[in-house]
């Protein structure tokens, strides 16, 4: 059973989910370009490239390591979900990475591919069951 006042922070923190969508969409950029494997392969400039964005657009305190764990928590779910249809997919995607990262107190090496997945077709399929409205 969930008491009232989680109900209600939760009801809050829904209520507040568009105005975190900019900040999901900075974030979840830097958590999927993070899964490249070699940062100075091609790709490894997209992880440089999210990084400066982040930082222009949150502000200089801001990381990876801040954007993965933003990107792990409740917000970042709920943004997703008031995302653009074509971009929820990724966004939650984004999501269950940084929590399997959080959750699992794994470095990125710690997730395998068939994880990595795994995640994003639970992602797409999550958003694919959904009806339109």
């Amino acid at each position: 059973m969930v008491s009232a006042a989680l109900q209600h922070k939760i009801a809050q923190q829904r209520a507040a989910a568009p105005l975190e969508l900019p900040k999901a969409r900075l974030c979840a950029r830097v958590v999927l370009a993070t899964l490249a494997e070699d940062p100075a392969a091609p790709g490894g400039a997209d992880l440089v490239a999210a990084l400066a964005a982040l930082k222009a657009g949150l502000g200089q305190k801001w990381s990876a390591v801040t954007a993965i764990q933003y990107m792990s928590g409740r917000q970042a779910e709920f943004a997703a979900e008031c995302g653009l249809p074509q971009e929820r997919a990724g966004l939650l995607w984004a999501h269950l990475v940084a929590k399997a990262l959080a959750d699992g107190a794994q470095g990125l090496g710690g997730l395998s591919n068939a994880h990595v997945k795994t995640l994003q077709a639970q992602a797409h399929e999550r958003f694919s069951e959904e009806k339109p409205q």
